[in-house]
């Protein structure tokens, strides 16, 4: 690939102009490849027509285009990050930042892609040289390795698995705590309709600790559990604590 000075020779050589722009200039609507997208066949179609300058601009890879940064790291990974021991995130953290210092130490000064051209009665005529050195991504395939060495989705499901099963012993103190209260609570007495009871597990959620924890282990079966309590209260119906505890 041409590099940018040589590309500037080139033009200055012939006593055209070489402008370099912005290269988030939008030209592709009526942008014209020449059939061998080469600056050589640019410049005698400029001197042919007596044009005056040919623009070019250059298209770099950014360093973070290589680096592993927060922002590439996506909500699920972050999940499953949080229930991992501190000693692992650091463990996690030092390996990305020394993958990070080598991908920093790499040159991208030269372009991926240097476009040229020059404007004739309304179109941008001219041709591109591509050299796409740099695999953008397989940077992320790296990213995504190092994260399942460490929170790999199977090892975190296996984790939130046993996590639930040495939960049950507390899921059924919850169960027996809220029904207790609700059952005594005045207010739920009150809830005749199914828009009155949708109100109070809203209440319930923000105001009592023990709704609050077992809703964020089971949000289905929470909801499910107020509505049989209704039943309880209602029809003396007895509920069974086990249909609403799990596995």
């Amino acid at each position: 690939m041409i590099d940018k000075s040589l590309l500037e020779s080139k033009i200055k050589e012939q006593g055209i102009l070489p402008i370099e722009i912005y290269n988030g200039f939008e030209y592709e609507d009526n942008f014209m490849n020449l059939v061998d997208e080469k600056i050589d066949s640019l410049i005698t179609f400029v001197k042919s027509n007596d044009l005056k300058n040919i623009f070019y601009c250059c298209y770099n890879y950014d360093q973070e285009d290589i680096m592993i940064t927060d922002e590439k790291i996506d909500e699920e990974v972050c999940r499953r990050m949080c229930s991992y021991d501190e000693s692992v995130i650091k463990s996690f953290r030092e390996e990305v930042e020394e993958f990070n210092k080598k991908a920093a130490a790499i040159d991208i000064s030269k372009p991926y892609e240097l476009c040229f051209f020059t404007i004739y009665q309304g179109y941008f005529i001219g041709g591109r040289y591509n050299d796409d050195y740099l695999d953008t991504e397989d940077y992320y395939d790296k990213l995504v390795k190092i994260v399942n060495k460490y929170f790999s989705r199977d090892e975190y499901n296996k984790k939130k698995e046993q996590e639930y099963k040495e939960s049950r012993p507390r899921r059924l103190e919850l169960l027996s705590k809220i029904k207790e209260y609700v059952l005594n609570d005045p207010e739920f007495h009150k809830c005749t309709n199914d828009n009155l009871r949708h109100l109070y597990k809203s209440h319930l959620y923000k105001t009592n600790q023990d709704y609050f924890e077992y809703r964020n282990i089971e949000p289905y079966k929470s909801i499910r559990f107020i509505d049989a309590l209704w039943k309880e209260h209602k029809n003396k119906i007895v509920v069974n604590l086990e249909l609403f505890i799990g596995d």
